[in-house]
């Protein structure tokens, strides 16, 4: 981390200022070269057409008022005044082919402000599996940054399975606790990588029960055909998709079925794209080690209760949970606090560095109330079974059990702050079925804006380039977006970012590739 930050800073000095107050919108400037003695002539370049409109629905769901019962739920804070949350619910088919497969209601969730404008089309808003859609979309409305949503309205739809969409439960609540304690309290006969295969068969069973003849539906090629269903309701040609985390390969797979359906496309933080398992998984362990740095530096600026070497504090606290030193805390659920910490998408998390450091501090020496209580609330959010069935519906290539032991010896000293537990957790999805991989994009002729953080860790920074080379290979063009801070997804904290969203979203240019946005 330290090296990539450094160069981050030298990055910054040549290109941050102008990203602060948006990107460039002035024309292109054309330079011809002649030389002695030879005519010029100037050849005209094919007109190639821009993007499609954004549109305002012809036909819209039936919205009401559910802000104060969404503040209440979600627990981020007020927001802005005046703003608005409006709840709503469309019906779709599990199989989108067949009107006879069971249908469920979807969640929707509308927030505008009261300066958004009145005609301004609506962005869709997906977070995918890492955390609701809906959750993700209140934390952005309620935080200190508010250009996109002044700009126009951002509707979330919960992806179905978890949350406000046809929330499943169908885990045996004794396997779930083990599975989300990466099987540590087991009986130290069974060696661990068996123990979370056998678990995964178990809620593997009982989530295949519940969703029979339909257990393959809950991937991110069907959360786009949901997203597809609203384009129809809407009685609209186009929309305009936000993916973030996972959310990107949501708006990936819709790119891939329906490329003449978008009208703009921001992927932000994306996973790596068209790669396997143990890719994914790895990205989100380096991702965790850059995010606990860039934490620690913070922290420690601030004079926090880490003292003077935190992540050296936060790694002591992982060996005792590691040790079964934390009265049955396992050292996956620490894990699943840090992560819910860093990666929330909370626009205040620097305003609450300290009051989690004092929660690690004091969890730390003996007081584990405050512990629990993070790890309750994330757990509640990110790892429910509809999570687990869209997470194992979206993995590719599940390595084996010796394979996952291996790495799990790898990563343990390459990523020591969690990378053991992040490859042992790939063998929960070890027996579910694996869906057909999302098509190879085609036809895209639609600029793309990819943004990333140099910390991240939900997603880690390897998706970039996986992504790009696969909107590239489907006809599209894209332009990343680097911000030099720590936190997931980057449009929650970063004021630039967002105005580089707002710049694409309105003209359908992209800023200048290679941008940055300062931390």
């Amino acid at each position: 981390m330290g090296s990539r930050h450094s160069a981050g800073i030298a990055i910054l000095a040549l290109v941050v200022a102008g990203c602060g107050a948006g990107p460039s919108q002035r024309p292109e400037i054309a330079v011809e070269q002649h030389s002695a003695g030879t005519a010029t002539t100037t050849a005209k370049k094919p007109v190639i057409p821009g993007p499609p409109a954004l549109q305002v629905p012809k036909v819209d769901l039936t919205w009401t008022d559910c802000t104060d019962d969404e503040i209440k739920i979600h627990g981020y804070g007020a927001g802005p005044q005046g703003l608005l949350l409006e709840c709503a619910t469309y019906p779709v088919h599990l199989e989108v082919d067949d009107a006879r497969s069971p249908q469920i209601d979807l969640g929707a969730v509308r927030a505008r402000l009261p300066q958004t404008p009145k005609d301004a089309a609506p962005i869709v808003v997906s977070s995918g599996s890492d955390r609701t859609s809906i959750d993700t979309l209140v934390a952005i409305s309620t935080g200190p940054i508010s250009t996109l949503l002044a700009s126009h309205p951002l509707v979330a739809v919960d992806r179905r399975g978890g949350g406000e969409s046809a929330n499943n439960r169908c885990i045996d609540p004794q396997i779930a606790r083990q599975i989300k304690d990466g099987a540590q309290f087991r009986n130290p006969a069974v060696p661990v990588t068996d123990q979370m295969t056998y678990l995964s068969q178990q809620a593997t069973t009982k989530c295949k029960d519940l969703l029979q003849p339909h257990e393959l539906t809950h991937d991110s090629t069907h959360a786009a055909d949901d997203i597809e269903q609203l384009r129809k309701f809407w009685k609209v040609d186009t929309i305009a998709f936000v993916g973030l985390g996972n959310g990107a390969r949501v708006g990936l797979a819709y790119a891939a079925q329906f490329p003449t359906h978008l009208s703009r496309l921001i992927l932000d933080s994306p996973e790596p794209f068209g790669t396997d398992a143990v890719t994914v998984a790895e990205s989100r362990a380096a991702g965790l080690e850059a995010a606990v740095n860039a934490f620690s530096t913070r922290c420690k600026a601030i004079r926090c209760a880490l003292g003077a070497d935190p992540r050296g504090t936060i790694a002591e606290l992982l060996t005792k949970a590691r040790n079964n030193k934390l009265e049955g805390i396992s050292v996956k659920s620490v894990i699943t606090a840090l992560v819910g910490f860093l990666g929330s998408p909370a626009g205040d998390l620097p305003n609450r560095t300290a009051d989690f450091a004092q929660t690690l501090e004091s969890a730390n020496n003996g007081d584990l109330t405050a512990l629990k209580a993070e790890i309750a609330r994330e757990e509640t959010i990110n790892e429910t079974d509809g999570q687990f069935m869209m997470r194992c519906s979206d993995s590719q290539q599940a390595p084996p059990g010796v394979t996952v032991n291996d790495l799990m010896n790898q990563w343990a000293k390459k990523y020591p702050i969690g990378g053991r537990e992040i490859a042992l957790d790939m063998l929960a999805c070890a027996a579910w079925p694996t869906p057909p991989a999302i098509p190879a994009i085609k036809d895209l002729r639609l600029p793309v804006l990819v943004i990333n953080s140099v910390a991240d860790p939900v997603a880690g920074q390897a998706g970039s380039p996986t992504v790009t080379g696969a909107i590239a290979n489907g006809g599209g063009t894209t332009s990343e977006l680097t911000w030099y801070g720590s936190g997931h997804p980057v449009l929650a904290h970063s004021q630039c970012a967002q105005q580089a969203a707002v710049s694409y979203l309105d003209t359908g240019k992209l800023p200048p590739n290679g941008g940055a946005c300062p931390a």
